[in-house]
This record gives C-alpha cells, structure tokens and sequence, in this order.
C-alpha cells in the first residue's frame, strides 16, 4: 500500500471509530438522563449522598440533617435514611433519639431490607447500655450474632463464657456459613480464653461442624488479622501438621497479614514445595519486607524463585530492589522481568538511565516495553528522534501510539516530517492510528505527495 492510500485509510478507520464512540456515548447520555426521574427525587438523591459523605467523614451531626430529609419524603431512599439517620444518632451518643428512629423505620417501611440492620443496631445500642438480649429467644441468626457480640463486649466473664458456648453450637450446627463467619470474626475479638480457644480449634479443623474447612480456613485468617504471639505459634503448628495445600497457604498469606516476617523467611528458604514457597515469598511481599526479599534474591538459586521474589516486590513496592536486580543480574529473563517491575512501580527517570547506560539491545527493548508500562509518553519522543538502531527507533515510536497524550499527534507527525525513510514513517503512521489521531493524519494526508 501507498503512504498516501495509507494515511488515507488510516483516517476513515479513525473517523468510524469516533463516530461510533460518539453514538455509544450519546445513547448513554440520553438513557441515563431519562432514568435520573423528577427534580424531588433528585434532591432526595443528593440529600443522601451527601449524608453518605458525611457519614464516611465521621460529621454526625450533619449526616442526621442530610437524612432526616430523606426520611420524610416519599423517596425510595426514605428507609435507608431511617436506618442510617439512626446509625449517626447513636455514634452522637443520642440512643434514646436513635431507638425512636428504628422505631420509625419498624412502623413505617417494616418488609424494608433495611430492618434487618436496625434490629440489630437496636441490639447493639440496648446491650451497650445494659440491656442485655437474650440470644437464643431471638428469631434469627443474625441478630442471636448481634446479642452474642453485645454479651461479649458487654458482659462479664459469666457473659463471655455463655456466648463461647453459644457460639460453639452455632458454627457445629446448619446456619449459614456467612453467619458462620460472623461467628467467627466475634470470637476474634474476645480476649476471652474460651473464645480464643475456641478460635485454635477452628483454625486445627477440630470444631467447625457442616462446612468446616471452609471455616478453618476463616478462622485461619481472623487470627492472622489478631497477630498475637499466641496465635501465630498455633498457625506454625498446623502449618507443620497439615498435608492441605489450601491450608497452609492461607497460613502463609496470614503470617503477611501478622507481619511475622521472620517465620516467612524461615519457610521460603526451607519449603520444597515450590507453590508453598512461592506463597511464603508473596506474604513477604504482603509484609512489606523489602530488606528481607531482596535478601533473599541473593540467597535463592533457582529462576522461579527469584521470579516469585520479584512479583513480591511490586506486592512491597520496592522500586529500590527492582533497580539493584536490573542493573547486576546476569539472567537475561530475570533482569527483564526487573526492567518491567520499574515500569509497573513508575521510575521513569530509572528507566531512562539504563537505557542510556547500557549496550544491549535486549535490555533497551525490554526498557523501552517498560516504558510503555510507565505510560511515559515524552520520554519516547527523544529516543525515537535520537536512537539510530531501526528496530528500537521503531519500538519508541510504537511508545509514543500506545501511550498517547495530548502531545501525541504533534511528536508523531514532527518524527514523520523529519524523515524521509519510509519505514520510519508508516510506523509513525501505525502510531497515529493507535492513538486515534485522525486529525493529524488528515494533515499529513493533504501534505504528502508519495501517492
């Protein structure tokens, strides 16, 4: 094909595109107008949205006035605002303001999906002043969830005894395993022994009746989030007694969570199991423990480790590690996953330097794939102008397309002016049409005279 037929066709392909997108747009645009409804459902919209900012920013007093608004319309919002209206009024100290609220909500929207949650808040607020819920009259699970978590909180050693056995029953009998779960998360929190014993026995596969592996591996993580010392001695002793590859890894993924880097290490030195260790090298990386992974690149000696020690450093963000990696390592497919770790952590400046600084063309291609990764648009435009080698003038070129910008269609079509050669310029074409340029290739269409 002709440069000229070329641009030609690159325009029209453009052009269709952006039609197109224009009409997706517009039919968006439209549909979603006619669904946003009339101006009192609007106000009733933003009223809650604004309560909903107030609320993640801890304005109590103001998140009540947003929702108490919404309350007393006849948006479909009103009962959600009842609730969250309530909610607010009990982190104000209000209960007595907030109970009347749920009281509100309970007569006037009582099939609303929102009753659920202000039961049990009612719950929480009435267990927190005292009054405490008899979990097993209550009539279902969720709430018995909420009563035991006031008891637990809430009540003495006698209380806190009483809901451990409740809660044992629970996760032994058929509730469900999100109610489970929340079983779970409850012991979690209890500095009672029972409840933390209770917990271990989870976690060891003891005692968690219908669906207990998957609540193992729940409890598992609760302790890993709890992170005492305690705790962690109990994950290393299953670990060891486990056969269960899902197990283990969650252990693993725990003692990241834990921060227990010391035990991590220890096990991606020793485990022969090549998943396992890859995982324990991953927890690392969720430790944020870059001392400790970039001592132990040193240390590993097969690829797929060091291939795990380096997706641990994005996991960390340890630009610093991909930078040492980079620059000494000898394996041409480990310094390239490096030299791409850059481009993921955004060292442009980094990048730039080993281009300049090094003599192989390998390591400039993978920087230049980096590059592209880092989204670093201008950088390209001096290497495509300086670099003499064809094939990587062609790959910043390439960049330039692929990473677009605003300055894109300028830099591509001053490269396509400066050139006469021709493959230089049906690249520079290629890359006006990746970026969508239709308007600088209509520009170079009328001034071309290559037919």
């Amino acid at each position: 094909m002709k440069i000229r037929e070329a641009i030609i066709t690159s325009v029209i392909t453009a052009c269709v595109a952006g039609v197109s997108a224009s009409a997706q747009s517009f039919s968006y645009t439209n549909s979603e107008f006619v669904e946003q409804g009339d101006a009192a459902n609007l106000a009733a919209e933003d009223a809650y949205n604004a309560g909903t900012k107030a609320l993640n920013e801890r304005q109590w007093e103001l998140a009540v006035e947003k929702f108490d608004h919404v309350a007393h319309t006849k948006s479909s919002r009103a009962s959600g605002a009842l609730y969250w209206m309530a909610y607010a009024l009990n982190k104000e100290g209000k209960r007595g303001t907030a109970l009347a609220a749920i009281a509100e909500l309970r007569h006037e929207h009582p099939q609303s999906k929102w009753m659920k949650e202000a039961n049990t808040l009612e719950i929480e607020m009435r267990g927190s002043s005292g009054s405490k819920a008899d979990p097993e009259e209550l009539p279902d699970d969720d709430l018995k969830i909420a009563a035991l978590n006031s008891l637990m909180n809430n009540g003495d050693d006698r209380d806190q005894d009483r809901a451990t056995e409740l809660l044992g029953k629970l996760l032994k009998g058929n509730s469900s395993q999100r109610v489970k779960k929340h079983a779970l998360f409850v012991l979690a929190q209890s500095d009672s022994p029972k409840a933390q014993q209770l917990l271990a026995e989870v976690a060891k596969g003891q005692a968690g009746g219908p669906g207990g592996h998957d609540l193992q591996i729940e409890a598992i993580h609760q302790m890993g989030v709890e992170g005492s010392e305690n705790n962690l001695d109990i994950l290393m002793e299953v670990y060891r007694s486990s056969s269960d590859y899902r197990v283990k890894k969650d252990i693993l993924n725990s003692l990241g969570v834990a921060g227990d880097t010391q035990r991590l290490v220890s096990i991606a030195e020793k485990e022969k199991e090549a998943q396992l260790q890859d995982a324990a090298i991953k927890a690392l990386g969720v430790a944020g423990a870059q001392d400790e992974l970039r001592a132990l690149y040193k240390k590993l000696d097969t690829v797929e480790a060091k291939k795990s020690v380096l997706e641990a450093f994005i996991i960390a963000g340890d630009d610093k590690g991909f930078q040492e990696v980079a620059r000494t390592e000898q394996n041409p497919e480990l310094r390239k996953k490096a030299i791409e770790g850059l481009g993921i952590s955004g060292e442009q400046e980094e990048l730039h330097k080993l281009y300049r600084e090094s003599n192989s063309k390998d390591t400039k291609l993978a920087v230049l794939h980096a590059l592209i990764i880092a989204g670093d648009g201008d950088g390209f435009e001096e290497i495509a102008r300086s670099e003499k080698d064809p094939e990587l003038r062609h790959k910043a070129i390439e960049g330039i397309g692929i990473s677009g910008g605003s300055k894109a269609g300028s830099q591509l079509a001053a490269i396509y002016e400066a050139n006469g050669d021709r493959e230089t310029r049906r690249e520079v074409l290629n890359a006006l049409f990746i970026s969508g340029e239709s308007k600088a290739l209509v520009n170079l269409a009328k001034k071309e005279k290559d037919p």
